[in-house]
């Protein structure tokens, strides 16, 4: 869906046709971006899992297949910048992908505490710090979303300036991590 491609060109235009792609290296970067603190999200998340249930690993299937269909929205995002009537959709449909994916991450991170699978082991602190960084970002999603929606104009509107990456205690979860296989 969202294809990186060389451009068919002569010599002389390359440099040219690669600067008129940049629509596309951008909407890639920003999908890398959140495709990777998905994967961080959720990686961080199952280091506080004692076990999983059931319904947490479908919770965790309708993650994925947010995460998957990326792509498509990306697409769209870098193939409409041109056109305000179809940017403001294609932003829409990009944010609310976005959104989903944000929102997935809490659900199965508040599914976790409800249904008590987090370990015990874990600290309150640590627990209250981890929940405060996953739930913030369904709001800015959400204002972005409306913002895009109301006023998309500066190619791609904010959710091209929005940063999904999150500050999370990953090296130090990491770092104890390793610790305890080593001892």
């Amino acid at each position: 869906m969202l294809d990186l491609v060389i451009p068919s060109v002569t010599s002389k235009d390359v440099g040219h046709k690669l600067a008129e792609q940049w629509p596309t290296y951008v909407a890639y970067l920003v999908s890398f971006a959140t495709i990777g603190n998905a994967w961080l999200n959720h990686s961080v998340i199952t280091e506080y899992l004692d076990r999983a249930d059931a319904i947490l690993l479908r919770l965790n299937l309708a993650l994925l297949f947010f995460v998957s269909v990326l792509p498509f929205p990306t697409h769209m995002l870098a193939e409409y910048l041109s056109n305000e009537g179809d940017e403001r959709i294609a932003v829409t449909v990009y944010g609310l992908n976005l959104l989903a994916i944000s929102g997935f991450i809490a659900i199965v991170w508040h599914y976790a505490l409800w249904q008590r699978l987090v370990t015990k082991d874990n600290s309150e602190a640590d627990v209250r710090a981890l929940t405060s960084k996953l739930d913030p970002s369904l709001a800015s999603y959400a204002v972005v979303i409306g913002i895009g929606l109301w006023r998309p104009g500066g190619r791609g509107g904010p959710l091209l300036r929005h940063r999904p990456v999150h500050d999370h205690p990953i090296p130090d979860r990491f770092r104890e991590v390793r610790r305890r296989g080593r001892a």
